[in-house]
């Protein structure tokens, strides 16, 4: 085989070459290598084949072959786009290519044959090994990372959550003591002081509002449900009572049609969903247009619409603005809310078992749904209201 060893070395370059443009063409996790980087070791393991060709009688010691091996399958774990199939490709590649240049020098005799596919073999089973258990461990650390971080960022949330908590517990004292003394000074005798302190009530109310739809945004958040209050009430007296509010505040441009439907419901919880949803199509909507809020009855459960004209939210946008702190796109920078009205909107049809949907568009303008069934039994289950119907 001494023939077959002298072919190898007077052609190892070339063949070295040869492997590489095909190796390159073949396979993609190779193109990107540099040179040294794509031969590695594999020069090395040519004039191992040489050696054991030369020797003729035997197979040197297998041992610095297998460093090699596994050395190799260290670097392509390492190496983006390489997988254990790839890495078999290459050895399969310089195999194919050391018996065609014995075979065109009519050096490839069966032992030479049977030796270099050999080595080839012991060089592809050693790097496959060693291949699979890198990516095992790599993949076990990974996962082991992704659950600290999964773990880090659960004790964050949580944390955000009792300070927010805490927080909004903290306002409400100091805010009602001010919405007391208000009351005391609008029912003096001093006109003045009685406008300041309407004024005081209503921006004192604002904020108290917003605590306590910060207070249950985070509820829901922590996994409980808001506390409900159920009692008979008539959809109609809320909405009116609501758009006569917004009225005093943006004029007479709010159209309400079909809304004397008895139920059910949180009274309470009702009324502040539909004044959130109002107030964001009069702070979205455009301006001067009218803003409409329709209720259909479907016999066994109501939805209540409000619609207005304006630019639309972004497609990407519409499930995302349900999120707590979660505004739209176009919202950005133009708001000083803090996002959590669509929020509340979304846990108080949940907690009547009911859904939220949103459609908007240039043409036909932004309309929010809420659908909830007439009669609720504690506890609700979120969506039994929009079986049978889309929101």
């Amino acid at each position: 085989m001494n023939r077959a060893a002298e072919v190898l070395r007077s052609q190892k370059a070339a063949i070295l070459a040869k492997w590489e443009l095909e190796t390159r063409r073949d396979s993609l996790a190779s193109r990107n290598q540099p040179e040294r980087a794509l031969q590695n070791l594999f020069p090395k393991l040519v004039d191992e084949i040489i050696e054991a060709l030369e020797c003729g009688s035997g197979v040197p010691s297998a041992e610095m072959r297998t460093e090699m091996a596994r050395h190799h399958a260290a670097l392509r774990a390492d190496a983006n786009h390489y997988d254990l199939a790839a890495t078999i490709a290459e050895y399969t590649l310089l195999r194919n290519t050391l018996l065609d240049a014995l075979r065109e020098a009519g050096a490839l005799t069966v032992g030479a044959f049977e030796l270099v596919a050999q080595l080839i073999l012991e060089g592809t089973t050693q790097a496959s090994i060693a291949f699979a258990h890198i990516k095992s461990d790599q993949e076990r650390r990974a996962l082991d990372q992704n659950a600290r971080l999964i773990e880090d960022l659960r004790h964050e949330r949580a944390l955000r959550e009792q300070f927010v908590s805490s927080l909004t517990h903290d306002l409400r004292q100091p805010l009602n003591a001010a919405m007391l003394h208000a009351q005391i000074i609008a029912r003096g005798p001093d006109r003045t002081a009685g406008a300041i302190a309407a004024k005081m009530q209503s921006v004192l109310g604002k904020a108290s509002r917003l605590v306590t739809d910060l207070l249950d945004v985070t509820l829901v958040q922590t996994g409980h449900p808001l506390p409900m209050h159920l009692s008979e009430c008539n959809l109609g007296d809320i909405l009116r009572a609501v758009l006569a509010e917004m009225a005093a505040l943006h004029g007479d441009r709010f159209v309400l049609t079909g809304s004397d439907v008895n139920g059910i419901w949180d009274c309470s919880l009702i009324e502040r969903a539909v004044q959130n949803l109002v107030n964001n199509a009069v702070k979205y909507g455009a301006s001067e247009t009218q803003v409409g809020v329709h209720v259909l009855d479907y016999g066994d459960t109501v939805e209540i619409q409000v619609h207005n004209l304006g630019k639309p939210i972004p497609p990407e946008d519409l499930q995302r603005i349900f999120e707590p702190f979660g505004r739209a796109g176009y919202d950005r920078g133009l708001s000083t809310g803090w996002g959590l009205g669509l929020s509340l909107v979304r846990a108080v049809a949940k907690a009547h078992g009911g859904c939220v949907a949103v459609s908007s568009s240039e043409k036909h303008g932004t309309r929010f749904s809420i659908r909830i069934p007439k009669t609720v039994l504690l506890p609700a289950t979120e969506g039994t209201a929009c079986e049978s119907h889309h929101c």
